[in-house]
């Protein structure tokens, strides 16, 4: 699947480790793009790909909020994946490594997420949009429908200004 054929625009973030600069990935092989997203340091081997060797863009800004509106326009979709802060230890070496990274991206991140036009946070039915929360209620389903999600806060149409 190629990312340029998407109904709506779609851009993951990576890092080269070789220039120690962010890398936009806005076209070509979807699988080639989230492998690279997702090869956290200490746990996933980078990805070498065009001469460069692409890590977990958060190296550098764990959600990119601010650049995409600054240099994209148009709606921006931020997907929070990361968990709350535990304050039980960590198990193992890998939740070492992901709890200290977690650590030092956390305030940039909850700065990035108050500009995002919507916030999903899979697992869960909590959604954000900007600064405002939307609160669990009755009226949480005709929100997430007005803004093109289901149930399961999937985008099941395209956001205005994307068609």
């Amino acid at each position: 699947m190629r990312i340029e054929h998407f109904p709506i625009s779609f851009k993951a973030i990576a890092v080269d480790l070789m220039e120690g600069k962010q890398v936009v990935l806005d076209r070509g092989d979807l699988v080639t793009a989230l492998r690279a997203t997702t090869a956290f340091p200490g746990v996933f081997a980078p990805l070498m790909h065009n001469n460069q060797m692409l890590v977990d863009g958060g190296v550098l800004n764990n959600l990119p909020v601010e650049e995409m509106k600054k240099n994209y326009g148009g709606q921006v979709i931020a997907v929070d994946v990361a968990r709350e802060h535990e304050k039980k230890p960590p198990r193992n070496m890998i939740e070492v490594v992901y709890r200290s990274y977690s650590l030092m991206t956390a305030e940039r991140k909850h700065s990035s997420l108050k500009l995002a036009d919507l916030v999903i946070r899979p697992g869960g039915t909590n959604l954000t949009k900007g600064e405002g929360a939307i609160r669990r209620s009755t009226c949480q389903r005709s929100c997430c429908c007005k803004k093109g999600l289901n149930d399961n806060n999937v985008l099941v149409k395209p956001l205005p200004g994307e068609a």
